[in-house]
C-alpha cells in the first residue's frame, strides 16, 4: 500500500483553495474538499508488516505548534501523459523542524522512502493529456496565491487507495503536537 505524511488543510484554507480552481473541462482533474491536503513527506509502497512500526515511529515525534502559509504555485510534475499543478508551502522554522523529524524517525527506523525529489506541497489539479501551454497559463494565474497563516498542531499518516477512476486518501492516524506554543 501507497503511504504518505500529511497535514489537514482547515476548511477556510481550503475555501481560498478551491475558489482558484477553474472550470470543469475535460482533462482536467480539480481536488475536491476531501483531497486537499499538505504532503510533508511522501513515503511510498510499504509492506503491510510495516505499518505498525511506521505509526510507532511517527507517534514519539515531539514537536511545537506552528503556522503555515501557502504561497504561489509550485512546479509541475509530470507522471506519463499527467501533469500535477500544485501550491508551495511557506516552510517555516516549525515546519522544517517537524519535516526533518519526521525524515530522521523513519531513517533510524529503517523504513525505505520512496525517491521522491517534490518539496512539500498541496496539489490542486491533475491535468491528463491536456494542452501543455494551458497547463503553464493556469500554474502562472495560481503565482500570486497567498493563503492567510494557519496554525499546524498534528500531522497524518495517509494511505492512497486508487481505483480505475480515482484516487481518495484515508487517515491511517493522526499525531498531535507534544508541546505547544
Amino acid at each position: 500500500m501507497k503511504l504518505f505524511i500529511g497535514i489537514e488543510v482547515p476548511p477556510d484554507i481550503k475555501k481560498q483553495v478551491l475558489a482558484i480552481q477553474g472550470e470543469e473541462q475535460q482533462g482536467v482533474n480539480w481536488y475536491v474538499s476531501e483531497k486537499l491536503h499538505i504532503t510533508l513527506v511522501y513515503i511510498g509502497d510499504v509492506a503491510e508488516k510495516n505499518i505498525n512500526k511506521i505509526k510507532d515511529t511517527l507517534e514519539d515525534i515531539e514537536f511545537h505548534d506552528f503556522d503555515l502559509k501557502l504561497e504561489g504555485s509550485g512546479g509541475i510534475f509530470y507522471a506519463g501523459n499527467r501533469n500535477y499543478v500544485w501550491l508551495n508551502v511557506n516552510h517555516s522554522d516549525g515546519f522544517e523542524n517537524l519535516r526533518e523529524a519526521v525524515l530522521e524517525g523513519l531513517n533510524n527506523s529503517g523504513i525505505q522512502l520512496m525517491d521522491y525529489k517534490n518539496a512539500p506541497h498541496l496539489t490542486i489539479a491533475k491535468f491528463k493529456d491536456f494542452d501543455q501551454d494551458k497547463v503553464e497559463a493556469f500554474k502562472y494565474d495560481c503565482s500570486s496565491f497567498c493563503s492567510k497563516a494557519f496554525n499546524i498542531s498534528s500531522f497524518v499518516l495517509y494511505q492512497t487507495v486508487s481505483d480505475k477512476k480515482d484516487v481518495s486518501y484515508k487517515a491511517l492516524k493522526s499525531f498531535p503536537c507534544g508541546v505547544s506554543g
